[in-house]
């Protein structure tokens, strides 16, 4: 504290060193800084070495942020007088302060030699200041305290005058009206702050502000009374002052980071957090306010190594070891983050914040009974905390207690009106309970407490979507989406609201919608194919030349289409996400498709008879390409038309072998009517420069079918296949890998498997497994690689085995799960029936779809049954004999006209079933999207074994064989509501008596399957 800039009061005859010293602590504590600061000096002017004197000017010095001068003030204090604790604690305090660790552990073990001791020395390894925000509060009240005088001595009324001193009289001592608050103001706006009366405590530092207006504390203290209140746009302004008034304080820039996180200025906060580890680069508060800032910022690495800079400097700083639990928690480093709560609940036992946050991890590790007793220990510790009420209703609505789970949330908005997220949380809860028009009524106040809050929309879409309101639903989903790009759930349910859709005018916002969550795979393509169909035909260019359209062509007929036709075509987003996602499943854009094809194929075989090279319209003749080898050339190709196809494709071999340039054309109309890796050498293709246009075709029909020859050696058979039966489904699926995919949904985060089920089936009381963590599953039947990847990315901690007949499936199901980079499925070549023979048991095993398709499917899931450990749960997929009438009538129609599933048989009886469906009406047989790709029509209306089943026997198989009914998964959430208005009583919708009822009276309910789980019952 440089002595140039403070004029000193020397001492007079009227003014003894005692009397000096308690008027200057009188001007001290008061809050008279610059009088008392004269005073010490006049002080040491008589005296160098006085220990007082030389103590206070010491704790001035800290308050200036002059720690130098400080450590000599209180080092002379020390020296001059080592009988006086608060002068070693005062010392040792700012050498750790200033970093100098060492030093202070050297000076406090000296002092312990001497006798040093006392409460004071004993929390000089343990901060005091509470770890938050508050702590710039508290520090400015802290530095009024400290203050030492001298002890009084008997003086008699006669006493001596001490030597007159030279210079300016006493009275130069006081200032006038004081510049500074009073330290009883200042303790008293203090003490209404850490009683939680901050209306009272804000009204005083507005006070002092008026008074002081160019002291920083009163804004200081505004600044963080205002964050308190949650009124962060005020606290702004008063932080900014404080920073202004005193832009060398470290803490009061801290407090501008705090201030600007609330506002969403995330990069300003980090700036303002740096700016303060500048100015004092062992502000332990600053770095973990830094952390904070990271952390907002996503930078979840970086935020880490902030919290354990913090820990370093601070150990006892409860706050940061807090932050850095939340930010392994955004890591999905759960265990670690659970241990780091613990410790700083071992810290400080009654620290409510960290007891709700070591409940959130408890539940994201799936302990939800442990997590409710966290969060109910949070809200002993601190009643009126509404977070934490409301985490216990997320907690009692994971145990499916969903009664309990309203009542906290209830219990977290009377104690906070204005929270926004326990409204939209309460809305789930309704939502499950199916009060479906107060779970929307609570979204829609959710979202007038916070319009951007994105989860509310997204829940909002839910309720809307299960009340049928879906051109709503679909609004609230794309609302959520805008104000958060990357939110998985509102994608996932957008397309799903949006597939139950049919439009009669196009909306551009969901033409543009839907090709977008083809393109970025919001769910999977299939379940958006159809609504994609719909808004394709409804654009009046696909109209044009539909009308151009009376039948299949021939290469006598005229081409009706311009030159321009396939470039427009080439610039429609949704067509061509959908070309290259999935099967196209509509009659008359396969008709199109088919012509167009054919006009492809005569425009190629031109390119090379008169020398055209043209370019027009590659980008869509590309994605038909895409189309035809994702639905296994399904289109009709009369005897003309194939003979020219081989044509093209000995041309192409020709060129292939002669090494000269080959038009993209050629590749492209051949890879329409065969896949390239059938053509010789078509390998060579890849190193071709003037094929860079088509690089995506020649990735999907030449180095993806060749990575899955070369895995074939890498596919273990984990049991011998038997004969019969068995034998012939696997002959059916070794041909092609089916069902054959492009894309699947990005994983949304995985929950542990309980979470997982409860929440789709909250009404159910669902046992805990054993192995909760590492859960073993099986999948028994997982084709191409959907079933598995999908149930690897939302069951956290999954060990999968993944079992099916066909080499074929396996092997594109290994390429799929290798470029996914997921690690966690073992597949392997086996016969379901020969399964119990290896000797191991699953936590979960799921066969959808499969069962049905053997000799005998009860005598199967018996078998699969038997592999479950105590709990385990099972996953099925049968289909109804009820929803398949219209597959049975086309299946006996077939029979009868004498089809065999050879691919020529399947294309030449798909047209004739459709001409047979203008007559008489065959329904879902000709509609189902299985009825559009070859594989899957087979599957469809070819299969060698199918079996159709009855709730009825479902149902006495469950009770005969120890099992217990969970609920059935429908893609429309309608169906359930539907169920529940008609069977009100059965809030659990487990009842199968009733769901028999319901199919009767809705036969076309289970269209798809019956898909349901089942546990094994233990209890």
């Amino acid at each position: 504290m440089p002595p140039a800039k403070h004029q000193t009061a020397p001492l007079t005859d009227e003014l003894t060193i005692d009397q000096a010293i308690q008027l200057a602590v009188d001007h001290h504590r008061g809050g008279r800084l610059l009088a008392a600061e004269s005073l010490y000096r006049g002080i040491l002017e008589v005296q160098p070495k006085h220990p007082d004197a030389n103590h206070n000017l010491g704790i001035l010095a800290v308050r200036a942020g002059n720690f130098e001068a400080a450590l000599q003030f209180f080092k002379t204090a020390l020296e001059a007088n080592p009988n006086k604790v608060q002068f070693w604690v005062s010392y040792i305090e700012v050498l750790a302060r200033t970093n100098q660790m060492d030093a202070a552990r050297q000076v406090l073990e000296r002092g312990l030699k001497v006798g040093l001791k006392g409460a004071a020395v004993d929390k000089l390894t343990v901060a005091l200041a509470h770890p938050t925000i508050h702590d710039s509060v508290s520090r400015v009240a802290e530095e009024q305290k400290g203050v030492t005088t001298s002890e009084k001595q008997n003086v008699s009324p006669a006493r001596k005058k001490p030597k007159k001193q030279k210079g300016i009289a006493s009275g130069s001592a006081t200032h006038g009206k004081n510049s500074e608050p009073n330290s009883a103001d200042i303790d008293a706006l203090l003490k209404h702050f850490n009683e939680g009366r901050y209306e009272r405590a804000r009204s005083l530092a507005q006070v002092m502000i008026q008074n002081f207006p160019l002291h920083p504390f009163g804004w200081k203290a505004l600044g963080v009374i205002l964050m308190e209140m949650g009124n962060s746009s005020e606290s702004f302004i008063a932080t900014q002052k404080a920073v202004k008034l005193m832009p060398g304080a470290a803490d009061a820039h801290s407090n501008l980071g705090n201030t600007l996180r609330a506002l969403g200025r995330f990069d300003e906060a980090e700036a303002s957090c740096r700016q303060a580890i500048s100015l004092k680069p062992d502000f332990a508060e600053a770095h973990n306010n830094l952390g904070n800032a990271l952390r907002d910022l996503g930078r979840f690495e970086e935020a880490e190594t902030s919290c354990r800079h913090a820990i370093a400097l601070k150990p006892s700083l409860v706050a940061a070891h807090n932050n850095l639990g939340n930010v392994l928690r955004d890591l999905s480093r759960f265990e670690e983050a659970q241990a780091i709560y613990r410790q700083a609940i071992a810290i400080k036992p009654g620290y409510a914040e960290a007891h709700s946050n070591l409940g959130n991890t408890l539940r994201d590790l799936g302990r939800f009974e442990e997590a409710q007793a966290s969060y109910r220990q949070a809200i002993a510790l601190k009643p009126g905390y509404a977070e934490a009420h409301n985490n216990l209703g997320n907690a009692l609505r994971d145990l499916g207690r969903l009664e309990e789970a309203e009542t906290s949330y209830r219990q977290a908005i009377a104690l906070k009106p204005d929270f926004a997220e326990a409204h939209s949380n309460l809305g789930n809860a309704l939502r499950d309970l199916d009060r479906l028009e107060e779970a929307q009524a609570s979204c829609r106040q959710a979202i007038t407490l916070r319009p951007e809050f994105t989860e509310a929309h997204n829940n909002l879409g839910n309720a809307q979507r299960d009340l049928g309101r879906l051109e709503e639903a679909q609004a609230s989903y794309r609302k959520a989406i805008a104000l958060k790009p990357d939110y998985s759930l509102a994608k996932v349910g957008f397309a799903e609201c949006v597939s139950l859709m049919r439009f009669h005018s196009i909306t551009p916002s969901v033409y543009a919608a839907t090709a977008t969550a083809l393109t970025e795979v919001w769910t999977r393509p299939s379940i958006l194919s159809g609504v994609a169909c719909n808004l394709l035909l409804l654009n009046p260019e696909i109209n044009e030349l539909l009308a151009l359209e009376v039948g299949t062509r021939s290469n006598s007929t005229p081409s009706p289409y311009d030159a321009d036709t396939f470039d427009r075509l080439g610039k429609d987003p949704l067509l061509l996400a959908l070309l290259t996602s999935a099967p196209i499943p509509n009659r008359n854009l396969e008709r199109l498709l088919t012509n167009v094809r054919l006009h492809l194929l005569n425009t190629a075989l031109k390119t090379n008879k008169e020398g055209s090279n043209s370019t027009a319209g590659l980008a869509f003749f590309c994605s038909l390409a895409h189309q035809c080898f994702i639905n296994e050339y399904v289109f009709a190709c009369a005897n003309e038309e194939l003979q020219q196809a081989v044509q093209l494709k000995g041309l192409l071999a020709d060129a292939i072998t002669s090494a000269t340039d080959i038009p993209p054309l050629w590749v492209i109309g051949v890879a329409c009517y065969f896949p390239l890796f059938s053509v010789d050498n078509s390998e060579t293709l890849l190193k071709r420069t003037c094929l860079t246009e088509i690089r995506d075709l020649l990735t999907l029909q030449i180095v993806e079918p060749l990575e899955e020859l070369k895995l074939r050696s890498s596919i273990y058979s984990l049991t011998t296949i038997g004969k019969g039966v068995s034998a012939a489904v696997q002959s059916q699926y070794e041909a092609n890998p089916y069902p054959r995919w492009i894309k699947v949904p990005k994983a949304n985060t995985p929950k542990p498997i309980n979470a997982f089920l409860q929440h789709k089936f909250p009404n159910v009381k669902i046992l805990p497994i054993g192995n909760l963590h590492l859960p073993d599953i099986l999948i028994a039947g997982c084709g191409t690689g959907q079933h598995p990847i999908q149930t690897a990315t939302n069951i956290r901690g999954a060990r999968l085995l993944a079992i099916d007949l066909s080499a074929a499936s396996l092997c594109y199901a290994k390429r799929k799960t290798q470029e996914m980079g997921i690690a966690n499925i073992e597949y392997a070549k086996a016969d379901i029936l020969k399964l119990t023979s290896i000797g191991r048991a699953f936590d979960v095993i799921e066969s959808v779809g499969v069962l049905h398709h053997l000799e005998n499917p009860f005598d199967a899931w018996r078998q699969l049954s038997s592999m479950l450990r105590p709990n385990g749960l099972m996953r099925l997929g049968f289909y109804s004999e009820i929803a398949r009438r219209d597959v049975v009538k086309a299946r006996n129609l077939i029979r009868q006209r004498g089809y065999g599933s050879m691919p020529n048989d399947i294309r030449e009886a798909r047209q004739w079933l459709l001409e047979m469906d203008r007559t008489d009406n065959l329904g879902s047989a000709v509609r189902s999207a299985d009825f559009y790709s070859l594989s899957a029509c087979r599957d469809l209306l070819f299969h060698v074994q199918e079996h159709r089943m009855t709730l009825k026997q479902i149902s006495e198989f469950i009770v005969g064989n120890n099992l217990m009914f969970l609920g059935f998964e429908f893609t429309d959430s309608r169906v359930t509501s539907a169920y529940k208005l008609r069977f009100a009583e059965d809030k659990a919708a487990t009842n199968l008596t009733n769901w028999e009822v319901f199919e009767q009276e809705n036969p076309d309910t289970f269209i798809g399957m019956y898909q349901f789980w089942v546990q094994k019952n233990t209890e």
